[in-house]
């Protein structure tokens, strides 16, 4: 167990009696006591893959410079390892990728609108260095597309929180549209929508733009909305800091007793390292892999799942 996460739990037992978070009492709650969903047990695993794109964080203050940088350059380097245990195992994966990702340079996308929310400096899109390879990631979208079997999803253009009270329509239609231009034109199929923060909005918009399913702020049985998308359940953030490998494979125990679905999300740069990611997914992958084998979950990307259930 990492020193941070161990101190974590420290003081959670110290606070409230238990060390596990709140978040992961909650979720296993969740699993255990919903009735059967589906007719299999269900996996999914998403990356959120913004690289420097992350400072669209109103109630928790506009992320630095720095510290947006900082998790740039931690998501690439851990990009590789995790593709790689991917491929080892044979889990398919959802990585939801921040349109601007997927460029290697500005003159391939169109101009935005103006948008300068109250609580930053100048217009949101001015952060871009227009040179730094923290923002522009085309690289790490074609080695995905190397590979079968994994989904790339839309996570916005310029990872704007959707539902912050100075996101216009404008904005939030040229975040929509411009993400699904730049990534289809990579030869990439494009139905899911992972908003920024977990915050849906604007989704009338969404399905103007013939984005079908996106990932919910809620948990629940995969359904649609009045809008004909289907909601996928948001399920629960994955950090070496928040909880531990065993802990995980808990909850996808109590999923296939169950018969749900749990859907993980993280983003690469909570892992310090490759050391560190690959003593945590490995577990979880390689006891998903085997349940697989032995026919008791079905592990997909959302679209795949979707699919699977309708």
């Amino acid at each position: 167990m990492n020193i941070s996460l161990l101190a974590r739990k420290i003081y959670r037992l110290v606070k409230s009696g238990s060390a596990k978070a709140k978040d992961y009492k909650n979720y296993a709650r969740y699993l255990a006591d919903a009735p059967a969903s589906y007719s299999t047990a269900l996996f999914n695993l998403t990356v959120d893959l913004e690289l420097a794109w992350s400072r669209a964080r109103k109630n928790d203050g506009a992320t630095t410079l720095a510290e947006s940088l900082r998790r740039g350059r931690l998501a690439r380097k851990n990009f590789p390892a995790l593709l790689s245990l991917l491929d080892s195992y044979g889990i398919p994966a959802t990585f939801a990728i921040v349109g601007h990702v997927a460029l290697d340079n500005c003159s391939d996308h169109n101009q935005p609108p103006k948008f300068h929310p109250d609580w930053i400096n100048g217009d949101w899109y001015d952060i871009d260095p227009k040179s730094d390879d923290n923002y522009y990631g085309l690289d790490l979208v074609k080695e995905l597309l190397k590979g079968p079997g994994h989904e790339i999803a839309s996570h916005s253009f310029s990872h704007v929180d959707f539902s912050d009270e100075f996101t216009g329509a404008d904005v939030a239609a040229f975040e929509i549209a411009e993400s699904r231009r730049v990534i289809e034109k990579l030869g990439a199929p494009l139905d899911t929508f992972v908003f920024p923060n977990n915050r849906p909005a604007f989704v009338d918009i969404l399905a103007k733009n013939n984005f079908t399913i996106y990932r919910n702020s809620k948990n629940g049985k995969i359904a649609r909305d009045q809008y004909g998308c289907w909601q996928f359940p948001v399920g629960i953030w994955i950090s070496p800091n928040a909880f531990g490998s065993k802990e995980a494979i808990k909850l996808v125990k109590t999923a296939i007793q169950k018969q749900q679905l749990v859907n993980f999300w993280f983003h690469l740069h909570e892992f310090a390292g490759e050391k560190q990611l690959r003593e945590f997914f490995e577990p979880v992958l390689r006891f998903v892999s085997e349940s697989a084998r032995q026919g008791l979950i079905r592990p997909d990307t959302m679209r795949g799942i979707v699919k699977a259930i309708r």
